[in-house]
């Protein structure tokens, strides 16, 4: 689906893609566990497509629209966009996570890039190294290496 639009999308960690500094998807995952075991997840995914006006609080959001300057069909964006997502899910079936992983980090919005983060209220230089297997980001900091969990690091775009 990126290269037919020709749309250069990053992940911002953990969840939402980018196209440069401005927003135009975001994925939410919700587990159960049962036990010590996940038993199942919903996962959403909304991908802003035909829309050209947002609220003015939503100051960094985008469109495939606004990115193209064309109205685009949905049904083709849908069955490109399950092919896609059906070649991802063959390759967790196939447990080829390494081959996830590789591809998460290659797409990684300002990975390996020094630049400003905020952390509990405070802001620092720090460059994006790797996500964990818990899912925390692992960044290199002038103090040092640190991990962050989802929402203990703001990403200054």
């Amino acid at each position: 689906m990126k290269n037919e639009l020709s749309i250069d999308a990053k992940i911002k960690w953990p969840n939402d893609i980018y196209v440069d500094y401005d927003k135009i998807a975001g994925i939410l995952i919700e587990n159960t566990l049962r036990g010590q075991n996940l038993g199942f997840s919903v996962i959403g995914i909304g991908l802003n497509i035909n829309q050209d006006l947002f609220d003015e609080e939503l100051r960094n959001a985008t469109s495939v629209k606004l990115i193209t300057g064309k109205k685009n069909a949905i049904e083709p964006l849908l069955e490109s966009f399950l092919d896609y997502l059906e070649a991802e899910y063959l390759l967790l079936k196939a447990l080829r996570f390494t081959d996830l992983y590789d591809r998460y980090i290659e797409n990684l919005l300002f990975y390996n890039q020094e630049r400003v983060y905020g952390a509990y209220g405070d802001a620092f230089t720090g460059s994006i190294k790797a996500v964990s297997a818990e899912g925390k980001l692992i960044m290199e900091t002038s103090t040092g290496q640190r991990a962050f969990g989802f929402k203990e690091v703001e990403f200054m775009v």
